[in-house]
């Protein structure tokens, strides 16, 4: 089973596997996290952008897990930062919102799960992450083949 997103470009449609932090969190959690999305997504400002752009490497640097998802999760979130800051390339409004609210509840302290919960601590974050792929997947998708990247890097 997997969660599917449609790549508008080629019309194919790619797969994604379904991570621990989908299968794990109940569909109570999961609604609570799209909520917050949705509401970081609405209030995003050029102060949380700073926000994001002076805490996202650091706290990356201190993730040390080695389960899959959080891998995951980290090269997406590198992704996503890349994307946002790009200068050659602009996302639209939209994309640029969408992926500021996800990296905004990336490194905020804030989280649904306490981060240093040793092997959960990052599900809520993964989750987030996962949705604002889903939700820019055509955006990522063209950043990648502009930049020549491989998708299934980030899928």
């Amino acid at each position: 089973m997997g969660i599917i997103i449609p790549f508008p470009n080629n019309r194919n449609i790619r797969k994604i596997e379904d991570g621990e932090e989908t299968a794990i969190l109940s569909g109570k959690h999961k609604q609570v996290l799209q909520d917050k999305l949705e509401e970081k997504t609405r209030y995003v400002s050029e102060q949380d952008i700073k926000t994001i752009e002076r805490l996202t490497y650091h706290k990356l640097k201190k993730i040390r897990s080695r389960k899959l998802f959080v891998k995951k999760m980290r090269e997406r979130v590198k992704l996503l930062y890349e994307m946002l800051f790009d200068e050659e390339i602009k996302l639209t409004k939209t994309a640029r919102k969408t992926v500021a609210a996800g990296l905004l509840y990336f490194v905020s302290q804030k989280d649904l799960l306490a981060d240093d919960i040793p092997g959960l601590g990052y599900l809520d974050d993964a989750y987030i992450i996962r949705l604002v792929c889903e939700k820019a997947g055509s955006e990522i998708q063209n950043y990648l083949a502009i930049k020549g990247k491989d998708e299934r890097l980030y899928i």
